[in-house]
């Protein structure tokens, strides 16, 4: 149905509505009608796979993921990280250069529509998901992309609001943050020899039917290419 991690961000997003803007009848009433039989749904199909050649048994992998996960802790066997990673090392290695803008810009997006007596739902939701991801001991980049456009956009707010007072410098931001993105994922693309596939492929005249590229090139070919063989030039990928 979906990831069991994406329903973090909305717990205070539901808060404010159900609380706040005093809408519980409606939620309770979409919740009925709606979430309901999807997970119903989803929880039957799931079971149904997961019994395949045996006795049909209810299966819940939402508190599976959240049992192996967060209570037993076996994340752990995969990194644990201290609880300020992802603030001061995935956030730089994420945003780079424009981390800065970033922190300032959820800032100045926050209090701004305070100021004006509306609720910065977005921001809400952005920072409690960074706060829960924090108290978890396994860390990852790639967990912070359901955040990634809400700081992107509290940049672009950022940046048009200070246009006049910032003038010219607006401008040489920009620039100098594409200029050191493209520059920054050419070397990274370059280091790990992530095109090595492509020229591998062109050398040799292959022609795959599907193709499962990996992040590293220093894997041995016949994991690559799901072949016994790193020999073989006709190969049959699936």
């Amino acid at each position: 149905m979906m990831r069991n991690t994406s329903p973090i961000g909305w717990i205070p997003l539901l808060f404010i509505k159900v609380f706040k803007h005093g809408a519980f009848i409606p939620f309770l009433i979409c919740a009925i009608t709606v979430a309901l039989p999807i997970v119903v749904g989803s929880t039957y199909l799931d079971s149904w796979f997961y019994s395949q050649g045996r006795e049909f048994e209810w299966t819940f992998t939402g508190l599976n993921f959240l049992r192996i996960n967060v209570v037993e802790g076996l994340s752990k066997y995969f990194g644990d990280h201290p609880w300020w990673f992802y603030v001061a090392v995935f956030g730089p290695a994420m945003f780079t250069v424009i981390y800065p803008l970033v922190l300032y810009g959820v800032y100045f997006l926050t209090k701004e529509q305070l100021n004006r007596k509306q609720s910065p739902d977005m921001m809400y939701m952005t920072m409690f998901y960074v706060l829960v991801f924090s108290l978890i001991g396994h860390k990852e980049k790639r967990f912070l992309l359901p955040i990634f456009a809400f700081c992107v956009l509290a940049v672009g707010y950022l940046l048009v609001r200070k246009a006049k007072v910032w003038k010219n410098r607006v401008a040489c931001i920009i620039y100098f943050s594409v200029v050191v993105e493209i520059l920054i994922q050419a070397f990274y693309h370059l280091h790990h020899k992530l095109w090595v596939f492509t020229d591998f492929m062109t050398a040799n005249g292959v022609q795959p039917h599907s193709f499962f590229t990996m992040k590293r090139f220093d894997q041995p070919w016949y994991s690559n290419l799901h072949t016994n063989s790193a020999n073989k030039t006709h190969l049959i990928l699936s």
